[in-house]
Formats: structure tokens, C-alpha cells, sequence
């Protein structure tokens, strides 16, 4: 059965199909307060499981620096995470956050879902034999 939360900032949606999806609204800015409240309800939707995440930011938004080292330092049950974007101030900001932050899992930005949803699966296979 599919979960889903609507945020100040984002909507969340756990599909049939065990991956998160996360769509950043128009806009938002996601301080310290957003990032605590992201990791509390998405961790309390997929009830302490790992996850695969695609992130839909095709909208402009910004994401401050102290919300982000949170995010990291968080993301313990992520598997990956696939960035949804044709915004080339979206990519600079991924590109940014990855080089600065190096998440603990692999991350990589992709123009479609249906592009990103194999790679999710190969980095979850991945993530098995390790």
C-alpha cells in the first residue's frame, strides 16, 4: 500500500514499488527545522526499511547549508538516491551537494524517472552483495 506526506516544502510518496519519491515544491526553502521533520516522517512512512529515493527538482528551491549536512548525516536507511532535473540550477546544486557533503550512497542525476528507476535497481543489487 502506497504512504505519502505533503510537507511545507515537499511532498513524499512511498510507491508500490518500495521507492520514495520525493517532489521539492516551487520555490522552497528547506532549512534545519524541514530537514529534521523530513527525516522524522520519512522515517516513520518507511518504518525504519532502507529505501531507494528519486528526488523530483525540476522547480528552483534552496537547500541551506546546516539542512543538508543534517540530510547527510541522516541517511543511514538510503540506498541511493536518482535526481530528477532539466534545471541547470538544480544540477549545480546536486552537483555541489555531492561534491561537498559525499554522501555515504551513490547519487547521480537523470532527466526522467523511467531513466533513473534501473539505476536505483542496479545500486540496490549492488548495495546486497556488499
Amino acid at each position: 500500500m502506497a504512504k505519502e506526506a505533503l510537507l511545507q516544502t515537499m511532498w513524499l510518496g512511498f510507491g508500490d514499488d518500495g521507492i520514495l519519491r520525493m517532489r521539492i515544491l516551487e520555490n522552497a526553502t528547506i532549512d534545519l527545522e524541514q530537514a529534521k521533520l523530513l527525516y522524522e516522517t520519512v522515517k516513520r512512512m518507511g518504518e525504519n526499511k532502507r529505501y531507494l529515493l528519486i528526488i523530483d527538482a525540476r522547480f528552483p528551491y534552496k537547500w541551506e547549508k546546516d539542512a543538508q549536512q543534517y540530510t547527510i548525516e541522516h541517511s543511514e536507511y538510503r540506498i541511493a538516491a536518482a535526481i530528477i532535473t532539466n534545471n541547470p540550477i538544480s544540477r549545480l546544486i546536486t552537483n555541489t551537494y555531492v561534491r561537498f557533503f559525499k554522501p555515504p550512497y551513490p547519487v547521480k542525476i537523470f532527466s526522467s524517472e523511467d531513466k533513473a528507476i534501473p539505476w536505483l535497481h542496479e545500486m540496490e543489487a549492488e548495495s546486497k552483495k556488499a
